[in-house]
């Protein structure tokens, strides 16, 4: 995959990591999102290996896997990546962010899926609060 050719490449991560994004796009508005998958978990891997796990980069990587994952139908993935970067963004965020809210929208989706309504909507108000910097109660 990409991290044997690290040392290989006059790039610094960030360009690779810029140019598999880039590659990783394509594939999936392309539709395939098999080769989207496979780019966007190395990528992910390359993220938290330069930035450690708590990084917006790492945030940003996972809502990649997580889109991926959703459009594929792999609930369960699809749940742990965008949990996985709501918890980044409350971490290293220490005031709402509107990172927060994209993770919270796309976690409504995958209730969405699952028939989980009452959930989904939940995280709908929490995504427009944290989007719009308002509190959750005020959406």
């Amino acid at each position: 995959m990409l991290l044997p050719l690290l040392p290989l490449l006059p790039l610094s991560v960030l360009t690779l990591l810029l140019l598999v994004a880039a590659v990783t796009g394509i594939h999936f508005q392309n539709q395939k999102y098999a080769e989207a998958a496979t780019i966007s978990a190395e990528a992910l891997r390359i993220q938290e290996k330069v930035c450690g796990p708590a990084h917006p980069r790492v945030a940003s990587a996972l809502n990649e896997v997580g889109k991926i994952a959703l459009q594929q139908g792999r609930l369960d993935d699809a749940d742990k990546c965008f949990s996985g970067m709501a918890e980044i963004c409350r971490e290293v965020y220490p005031n709402e962010h509107y990172l927060g809210g994209v993770a919270e929208g796309n976690l409504a989706g995958v209730y969405m899926e699952r028939k989980q309504q009452n959930v989904g909507i939940g995280k709908v108000k929490l995504g427009r609060a944290l989007l719009h910097e308002k509190r959750y109660w005020e959406a």
